[in-house]
């Protein structure tokens, strides 16, 4: 986990994040994992990370940024530059899980990173806008493979994009007010299991299965166990009227303690 420098007592077991996501490589390679190869966002894209995954002969996909400098005939040029110049007759059509994309493909010495690499210049085709997305580019060392593998591998970190998103959003990842390590390790493990848990109850609840279309992501379904929750409590009280329970009963069978309610 990467933690603060200010919020560490010494300062000298500071990490940066490239330096946790190399350890996170050399963990995964020392547990014998069989992968075979690394998925990062372009924020991770370094020197050292990519030296590393390649000298344990792994593969790597990431995105770049467009400022960074290719060299196109005898001339560094910055990709933005590159993809500037590009037109529709530069582009192919291609689609991958049931998405339309087009994609311009070519291989470039990288100068901050010094070797060649394969990058595709990517658009996606925005159904509802009925327009395509700006263009966007992903980078690998494997410069054999086809555009589209390259976008299938990449595409795979749409599920991390969604569980940050999801979480943050309706989560609560990133409210919690806290300083201390520990109250941070313990919110996000129940922040995990949360998520975990819909996820679960997406995949095993055949009235979910049904409602698939409708329940896809965190946003859609922690209002629906919140409404089956209050459905479930005023049933509940319901019952407890029935048997001639008096409301502060009720109350108390529901363990709810606040004051007002239990009438101070």
């Amino acid at each position: 986990m990467y933690v603060k420098r200010d919020l560490i007592d010494n300062t000298e077991q500071f990490k940066t994040k490239h330096v946790i996501a190399k350890e996170l490589v050399k963990w995964a390679i020392d547990k014998g994992l069989n992968f075979q190869g690394v998925l990062f966002d372009g924020w991770y894209l370094n020197n050292d990370l990519v030296d590393f995954i390649e000298q344990n002969h792994k593969t790597w996909v990431s995105r770049m940024k467009s400022n960074r400098l290719i060299k196109v005939k005898v001339e560094n040029i910055s990709v933005s530059d590159y993809r500037d110049s590009l037109t529709e007759k530069d582009f192919t059509e291609s689609i991958i899980r049931d998405r339309k994309f087009r994609l311009h493909s070519k291989c470039f010495q990288v100068k901050s990173l010094n070797r060649k690499v394969r990058l595709v210049f990517v658009q996606e085709y925005d159904l509802k806008k009925k327009a395509w997305t700006k263009v966007i580019v992903s980078a690998t060392n494997h410069v054999a493979w086809r555009s589209d593998k390259i976008i299938k591998s990449y595409l795979l970190r749409w599920s991390i994009e969604v569980f940050f998103r999801g979480s943050k959003q309706h989560l609560s990842l990133g409210s919690y007010q806290m300083r201390k390590l520990t109250g941070i390790k313990r919110h996000w493990c129940l922040v995990s299991l949360t998520y975990v848990f819909l996820q679960k109850m997406k995949l095993e609840s055949s009235l979910l299965r049904k409602l698939s279309h409708q329940l896809k992501t965190a946003g859609q379904m922690c209002p629906y166990y919140k409404d089956q929750i209050t459905e479930m409590i005023v049933h509940f009280a319901y019952r407890q009227f029935q048997d001639n329970k008096n409301p502060d009963e009720i109350i108390k069978a529901l363990k709810l303690n606040s004051p007002l309610l239990a009438g101070v």
